[in-house]
């Protein structure tokens, strides 16, 4: 894939995310290497520091949305096991902000002192929200194998 691609991609994803109103949580997941190995159902271990001694490295991974770090971080864990592995390696840590139109319902009285009316109204306000993107690599520790 082409560099620019590449780098382009994260960017895309949170476009995606806002243009489609969502506030849910996404990752994805590349295994990577000649083997495969099925989805580790045990715990997973977390670092930013890097794999232990002798883990082998079976995939890229990836988590983000409009969510809270704690809604974030089951997300890139479930998709290091999805790979197969049992540790993972958070290798960037980013916040964006992008902006997002939601429709706003407002309520009002419009009618006289004798012909009480409520009316309503919808309107779309703009606001500037916090996407938060999560990626690192999926190793698979001599343990697990």
């Amino acid at each position: 894939m082409h560099p620019l691609l590449l780098r382009a991609l994260p960017a895309l994803s949170a476009l995606l995310l806002v243009g489609a109103g969502c506030s849910a949580v996404q990752g994805s997941a590349m295994p990577v290497g000649p083997v495969r190995y099925a989805r580790h159902a045990g715990p997973v271990r977390l670092s930013t520091l890097g794999a232990p001694s002798g883990a082998a490295l079976v995939g890229t991974v990836e988590a983000q949305g409009m969510g809270t770090v704690q809604e974030l971080v089951p997300e890139f864990v479930s998709r290091v096991q999805e790979v197969g592995g049992d540790h993972g390696v958070i290798d960037r840590w980013e916040v964006r902000f992008v902006w997002q139109q939601r429709p706003h319902t407002q309520t009002y009285n419009c009618g006289g002192g004798r012909a009480p009316i409520m009316c309503t109204r919808t309107y779309y306000i703009q606001e500037e929200v916090a996407v938060l993107h999560l990626e690192g690599r999926a190793f698979r520790t001599p343990e697990a194998r």
